[in-house]
């Protein structure tokens, strides 16, 4: 692999999977090859993506390989894991950052398709309950909301049409008792001058 790395000169290599180095040799033997080989590949500055495939419970955690990605684990600047999650109706992908020496990045657990156009990431979507949706789960809740703004939406418009012809009914109220005041207020300024009038005749009779 060296002497083809030298003649070849890549700027990017790949070995995938180093998992299955273990059909060759023993996985220390694998380990140790590995190491001296990711070693003299960052030395020359050259960009290595390896892959491992790992057989587990679920967890992803425990498996056939994950001895020799473990024992690598620490020359890699950025380990990312792929699972996959059966929910007994169909199969859902996942990926997240493991870690990504040297730089900010993200803990969260997010799906992943694969698509005509390529692999599109999902954001992450929590549903009411608090849980990872993905999915048909994700659907189905996604829905579900929908449904429930769309009732929200309507109740909200209905209260806002019975609030306005409330409001124009009491602006009909309020200008009919302006009205009333306007009148009021005019009755009482002509007993004021009719008052005054009479008190002026009493004093002129006098």
């Amino acid at each position: 692999m060296r002497k083809i790395i030298d003649e070849f000169q890549p700027h990017v290599v790949i070995i995938d999977p180093v998992s299955n180095l273990t059909n060759v040799g023993t996985a220390d033997d694998a380990k140790f090859m590995l190491t001296r080989l990711i070693d003299y590949l960052k030395i020359l500055g050259i960009t290595t993506l390896c892959t491992s495939l790992t057989e587990s419970g679920g967890d992803g955690n425990s498996g056939i390989g994950i001895g020799i990605g473990m024992g690598i684990s620490s020359l890699m600047d950025t380990w990312i894991k792929l699972s996959s999650l059966d929910n007994g109706s169909e199969i859902n992908l996942r990926i997240s950052i493991v870690k990504s020496r040297g730089m900010a990045h993200s803990n969260q657990i997010r799906e992943f398709l694969i698509t005509n156009q390529g692999i599109e990431i999902l954001d992450a979507y929590l549903g009411q309950a608090g849980g990872l949706l993905m999915g048909s789960a994700r659907a189905v809740q996604e829905a579900k909301e929908r449904n429930e703004e769309i009732v929200y939406l309507q109740e909200a418009e209905r209260k806002k049409v019975e609030l306005e012809n409330r409001l124009k009914s009491l602006d009909t109220q309020i200008i009919a008792l302006r009205s009333e005041y306007d009148r009021k207020e005019e009755e009482l300024e002509t007993i004021n001058k009719e008052e005054k009038l009479r008190r002026e005749s009493v004093e002129g009779n006098r």
